[in-house]
């Protein structure tokens, strides 16, 4: 009942922070912000929905190492998260000092070649995750976490490669999502069956 408050209060707040971004014309850092109360909201949601509904109290029997690789894997997934808001950001300065969207991906510079580079690193997590499950416990949650990231790593390649279309711009955002949201809840299934 309690985060349950917090997390209404939360989304006033984040009502008010997107008002800020609107208002502000999409000032860069209010954008990291918006975002990042998001995910604080939807991590809070997550513990609840854990706490309450039958089929996610089921403990996750997960060795400590595997536990362990859900929770750098989730840390990894927010990292990248954080490094997209920063590509969002640039792009809104470069469609403010007049840049076409075909010029986007050469003009972005190293920020986009770091959130680039460490998709790879996300894939061999998940990958790793996804190939321990399948040798062991064979979760249907880090299958999950998988086909999405798949499907993340497909609308990557589509914003890379066909001048950040608008519609797979929220699309990479929205799967990015929903693979922190699976990790997270994975990783609150697993601890919490360590301290059992």
């Amino acid at each position: 009942l309690i985060l349950s408050f917090v997390n209404v209060i939360l989304m006033g707040f984040q009502g008010w922070v997107g008002s800020i971004v609107v208002a502000s014309n999409l000032v860069p850092w209010t954008i990291t912000v918006h975002m990042l109360v998001a995910v604080v909201i939807l991590c809070i949601q997550i513990f609840i929905l854990r706490r309450v509904s039958p089929s996610q109290q089921r403990n996750l029997p997960l060795s400590s190492s595997f536990t362990t690789l859900v929770a750098v894997s989730l840390i990894i997934t927010v990292s990248q998260m954080f490094l997209g808001t920063q590509v969002r950001e640039y792009i809104d300065a470069l469609t403010r000092d007049g840049f076409g969207r075909e010029t986007w991906s050469e003009k972005l510079g190293m920020i986009f070649f770091i959130h680039r580079s460490f998709s790879w690193l996300v894939l061999i997590l998940l990958g790793l995750l996804a190939y321990r499950n399948e040798k062991g416990q064979k979760e249907w949650i880090f299958r999950s976490a998988f086909i999405v990231l798949a499907i993340e790593l497909i609308s990557g390649v589509l914003l890379a490669y066909f001048d950040l279309p608008g519609w797979v711009q929220v699309s990479h955002l929205l799967f990015a999502t929903m693979i922190l949201g699976i990790l997270f809840m994975a990783l609150l299934r697993s601890v919490n069956e360590k301290r059992a």
